[in-house]
């Protein structure tokens, strides 16, 4: 009688547990699913560590311009001299919008409004990842 070593025992169909395939597959796309959350949420980080280094350099932009717009000025009436503002409402509000640096101010909002929904999906994406990774402990 021969003996056959452990490296080329032959299984018979017996000896596979049931489910076993349809486990392998399942936990094959899990993983895929997991290595596809991931890449996104290392592109939406890239993203946003962009869009916050440029936030930056807008909101300096945004201080710059309203300082040298001249509208604190007009702002700081409203603290001291108040009448004034009453009578010639209308005419101060023009002259705040006109004085106004609306392109760095649409920049600033632009890019808040961006860093929001970057971390909203950065925060879908980690909790996607982290529901991957329990799925395939399980």
């Amino acid at each position: 009688m021969s003996q056959q070593s452990p490296t080329t025992k032959q299984f018979s169909s017996s000896s596979v547990p049931d489910g076993l395939l349809d486990h392998v597959l399942s936990r094959l796309s899990e993983e895929r699913r997991l290595s596809k959350v991931r890449r996104k949420l290392s592109l939406v980080s890239s993203v946003f560590c962009g869009a916050l280094v440029a936030f930056f350099w807008v909101w300096q932009k945004l201080v710059a311009d309203l300082g040298s717009s001249g509208s604190g000025d007009f702002f700081g009436l409203w603290f001291t001299d108040f009448a004034l503002v009453a009578r010639h409402g209308r005419e101060l509000g023009m002259s705040i919008v006109e004085s106004l640096p609306l392109f760095s101010i649409t920049l600033f909002l632009v890019l808040l409004c961006a860093l929001f929904i970057l971390l909203k999906f950065i925060a879908l994406y980690v909790d996607a990842s982290r529901e991957a990774r329990l799925k395939i402990v399980h």
